[in-house]
């Protein structure tokens, strides 16, 4: 991988909500950009058409902060519906891992009994143990292959 690489932490606060503005900081230990996104929202026919607008003059090109912004929103969308989460762990995982997950994508706190209801059908539990958190040993899951809905 090339050295000159930088990954950001990403957080989106929502300002207003008549107009739907949205902050955006991306975040490392070297560098904080903070920009502006006007999501407008408008009826075409029987769809809705989201337009996304970089406000002000951040140094940011708009096409980048466009692209960000709606790669961030089509995660959180499909986060709910799809298996993409599984995707971010490895073959073998604990539900808390998974559930962290979930937190990180979806910018909230998760209550661990309503989670594990929710991803249990998912999920196959295997043989295995993890034994070095100084809690008590977590049992390792896999996805579950039979677990296949619509997922469009």
């Amino acid at each position: 991988m090339s050295s000159n690489i930088n990954f950001y932490d990403i957080s989106i606060e929502n300002l207003e909500d008549v107009r739907k503005i949205q902050k955006v900081t991306l975040n490392n230990e070297n560098k904080k950009i903070e920009y502006n996104i006007e999501t407008k929202a408008e009826r075409q026919r029987n769809n809705i058409e989201y337009t996304h607008r970089l406000i002000g003059k951040p140094e940011i090109k708009e096409l980048t902060a466009i692209i960000i912004h709606t790669g961030i929103k089509r995660l959180r969308n499909r986060i709910e519906n799809t298996n993409i989460a599984f995707s971010f762990l490895e073959d073998e995982f604990t539900i808390s891992e998974l559930q962290q997950i979930y937190e990180i994508i979806l910018d909230k706190k998760l209550v661990a009994a309503n989670f594990r209801k929710k991803i249990e059908p998912m999920i196959k539990k295997t043989d295995k143990i993890v034994k070095e958190s100084a809690y008590r040993p977590s049992t390792r899951y896999v996805f579950n292959e039979d677990y296949i809905e619509y997922w469009v």
